[in-house]
Formats: C-alpha cells, sequence, structure tokens
C-alpha cells in the first residue's frame, strides 16, 4: 500500500534522476553528490531514534563521503531544519532503494566496462531488514494513525532526494574508472 500511496512522489524523485538513469558515465559525479546530500539530510531526520536501516545508512553516507572525495566533488547540504522523519519511513526509503542500485549498478557497469565502480554502488546486504520493514508495514492497520504518519514522512522523504537534485550543480563530468 506504501508503494501505491507514495508513487507519485517515488516517480518525481526518479524523474529527478533521469540524466543519470539514462547516461550513467557522464552524471556519475553528479549522481553520487546528489545521494550524499540526500542520504544525509535523511539521516538528520531520526530525531534520535534509530531504525532497522540505520547501519547501512552510515556505511552509505561513509561511503559516498569517500567517493566524492575521490573525485574532488562538494556535495550539496539541505538546510539544517530537515522535518523529523518515522524510523520505518527512513528505512522504507533506504532498504527499499538497494533494490534499485543493483539496477544502476548494473547499468553503470556496463557503461564503465571492467573498471571499479564507486564504493556506493558495492552490494549490501539489506534483504533481511527490507523484508522485515515489509512485515511491519504490512501488519499497520491502514487508516491508523501510524500510517498515516509514515505515508506522510515517506512522501517527505522522497522530496528530500528532488531537492538534492535541485541543489546539487548539475553538469557532466567524465570520471575516470580505476580498473
Amino acid at each position: 500500500m506504501l508503494r501505491r500511496i507514495t508513487r507519485v512522489e517515488h516517480d518525481a524523485a526518479e524523474r529527478a534522476f533521469a540524466p543519470f538513469h539514462e547516461s550513467p558515465l557522464p552524471h556519475l559525479a553528479w549522481f553520487l553528490s546528489c545521494q550524499h546530500t540526500a542520504l544525509c539530510a535523511l539521516s538528520r531526520t531520526s530525531g534520535g531514534q534509530t531504525g532497522r536501516a540505520s547501519p547501512l545508512l552510515a556505511a552509505l553516507i561513509d561511503a559516498l563521503r569517500a567517493d566524492c572525495a575521490a573525485i574532488g566533488r562538494q556535495p550539496a547540504v539541505i538546510a539544517a531544519d530537515t522535518p523529523e522523519l518515522h524510523p520505518t519511513a527512513v528505512d522504507y526509503l533506504v532498504l527499499g532503494s538497494r533494490m534499485g542500485n543493483e539496477v544502476l549498478r548494473r547499468r553503470l557497469s556496463d557503461a564503465a566496462g571492467p573498471g571499479e565502480l564507486p564504493d556506493y554502488f558495492r552490494p549490501r546486504d539489506h534483504l533481511a531488514p527490507w523484508r522485515a520493514t515489509c512485515d511491519d508495514l504490512d501488519h499497520l492497520p491502514p487508516d491508523g494513525a501510524l500510517a498515516h504518519r509514515i505515508v506522510a514522512d515517506t512522501r517527505k522523504g522522497f522530496d528530500l532526494f528532488q531537492t538534492a537534485a535541485r541543489l546539487t550543480p548539475f553538469g557532466t563530468t567524465p570520471i575516470e574508472l580505476p580498473a
């Protein structure tokens, strides 16, 4: 239900990254910077609460920090007044994105050839926490206050990705991936 209800916001976030989807290699630096910006903002939304995605989110931010430093990119920062999001909404966004990341990793690998991909694209174990998050969501009463909050917070989370794409200077900066 959450996927269906937030489809418009999900699709809008996907469209924000269309240049990377269509031509990954020339837009790689921009994409990595955007992801760093969005995930850092997302990590600040927990209000001290942690969810299943917390360790993965920290690992992805560390990987993106290193990837951006290696290519000489200074990612933008979303204002510190990001909304507080329910941990389940953050889990849904972070863990759910890893499936899409696998598709992106394959596209980038096809475009780049045999070179080593940035660490952000390294496969990471996310299936067990993803399944647990889906199970939690399946057991929520769909008309309850918590379900409504998670839907609203997921929409706000998708908006953080669109904001990151808007804030990050767009451009094509070819990156030479190490062999």
